[in-house]
């Protein structure tokens, strides 16, 4: 079943230039190549302004570039004056590199492009305006607590690309997220060879899931009945606030004692203490109770392998009115567990409940419009097989590195499968010979431009988004 999605990527080509200044007044490019799973690369060094290195990134999970080493110090004026130089002489240089590109691909232009509506999300899964659905909420909502991934008529989900299987996120944590861990490894090595019965282990994978959860609440709900014994609190977020201040202060809430090991264990919780890692659910719920509510509830969803996905549900939180706040137990139904085939486990949902057609077609909308965002904060939409501008190249992340120039566009479905199954391929297989034949093809020169009397390189690079890799790792 997973077929369809395999034949069917996911892709946008980026291209550009960064600025460098290196040592050397005659410098040696050099050319290097990143296949990465996150979604821009690890900081590349620029050139250092004041004896501090200023760095820079790209966008995408393949990526081939040129770049200067040792890099050179700049003053801090002299630094301003670079960035301003570079925006303005290269804010769309990137387009002819990028149109050389993907003509190479098969890049047809009479194809029919399309508007997509863009969200300020941290992942492609959670754009819903781009498929229909509510906008995002506000990056950080009531008690500072983020908000629900996706609000919709089918219901309300946190979403995530980590695996089930994984320790340290979603509630997954300690030694018992450890035994989890090696009952879906167990499982996977009992179903090793027998394809047939894949439908079947993959509903054991997630019923362990369910286990994990079922027995995770009776902790979650013994520290906070704790916290809540001699103090009826009439707000859920005096809750979150009372909760995270232990946590952040004392380490947490001891819910036992060395005489009760036994009990802990049985709960789930070897410790005997709720700390931030237990802790990080349930804050979530008590700063989104109108979605937590007993009337509403929400699903989690999780990485099972490449292309499936496992839904838990209902995750419900109760509590207000005089009535202590707890974990409703009963909700979380092990029959209301779901095994999903496709790029993200909401897309079939929003294609059922929308008019953008298949899943496919709902994961390719909200790839692109993750892309666009990530190219250009200010983006409220994109388009669809059309060359457009991302970012001009002066900007900076929070974190303080520069963004190169972007030029992008978003791979229609043939064009997408030419890049995937060829040029991809084709270029990783030239970047480890490193030639000039390579460089001068797909990259072409790095570009001198003087700033202040000095002189920085325009270095160019082209890069491609990969959703499925993004996702899955592979």
């Amino acid at each position: 079943m997973t077929q369809k999605y395999k034949s069917s990527p996911i892709i946008s080509a980026l291209a550009g230039y960064q600025q460098f200044f290196p040592r050397q007044a005659s410098p040696l490019e050099k050319v290097g190549n990143i296949n990465t799973r996150q979604a821009t690369t690890e900081s590349i060094k620029l050139y250092s302004s004041n004896k501090q290195d200023v760095s820079g990134f790209y966008i995408g999970n393949h990526i081939i570039y040129k770049y200067y080493e040792p890099t050179g110090d700049l003053t801090e004026d002299e630094a301003f004056q670079m960035r301003l130089a570079f925006a303005s002489s290269f804010n769309d240089d990137g387009k002819k590199l990028l149109q050389n590109v993907i003509q190479r691909a098969g890049y047809d232009s009479s194809g029919k492009a399309f508007k997509i509506a863009v969200d300020k999300v941290p992942a492609a899964e959670e754009q819903g305006r781009a498929v229909g659905g509510r906008a995002a909420g506000t990056a950080v909502g009531k008690g500072g607590a983020q908000p629900v991934d996706i609000r919709s008529g089918f219901g309300n989900f946190e979403v995530t690309t980590s695996r089930l299987d994984k320790v340290g996120h979603h509630g997954i944590y300690g030694q018992e997220g450890l035994k989890l861990q090696e009952k879906i490894k167990q499982i996977r090595l009992r179903f090793e060879g027998n394809k047939k019965n894949d439908k079947k282990m993959y509903q054991e994978i997630a019923n362990e899931g369910f286990n994990y959860f079922k027995t995770r609440m009776g902790t979650w709900n013994k520290a906070l009945m704790k916290m809540q014994d001699k103090k009826r609190y009439t707000s859920a977020l005096k809750v979150r606030k009372d909760l995270a201040n232990i946590v952040k202060e004392g380490g947490g809430i001891s819910i036992g004692t060395a005489m009760g090991d036994g009990l802990n264990r049985a709960l789930g919780f070897t410790t005997g203490f709720f700390n931030k890692g237990a802790a990080e659910l349930t804050l979530h719920a008590l700063g989104n109770m109108r979605e937590y509510s007993p009337r509403q509830g929400v699903s989690y969803s999780f990485v099972i392998d490449e292309f499936k996905h496992a839904i838990l549900q209902q995750f419900v939180l109760g509590g207000g009115k005089g009535k202590p706040y707890q974990w409703k137990t009963s909700r979380l139904k092990k029959e209301l567990t779901e095994i999903i085939t496709g790029f993200a486990a909401t897309d079939a949902k929003f294609a059922l409940s929308g008019k953008f057609g298949s899943d496919i077609d709902v994961a390719t909308r909200r790839a692109h419009a993750q892309t666009a965002y990530r190219a250009n904060r200010t983006n409220v939409s994109t388009k669809t097989n059309t060359v457009i501008t991302g970012n001009a190249g002066a900007l900076t992340t929070n974190s303080g590195r520069l963004y190169p120039s972007i030029d992008m566009i978003h791979a229609d479905r043939e064009l997408a499968r030419n890049i995937k199954k060829i040029l991809i391929p084709r270029i990783k297989k030239q970047a480890k010979k490193a030639n000039k034949q390579f460089s001068s093809e797909f990259l072409g020169p790095s570009k001198p431009f003087n700033f202040s009397d000095k002189t920085g390189w325009a270095a160019p690079y082209v890069a491609f988004t990969d959703y499925a890799f993004e996702a899955f790792g592979k």
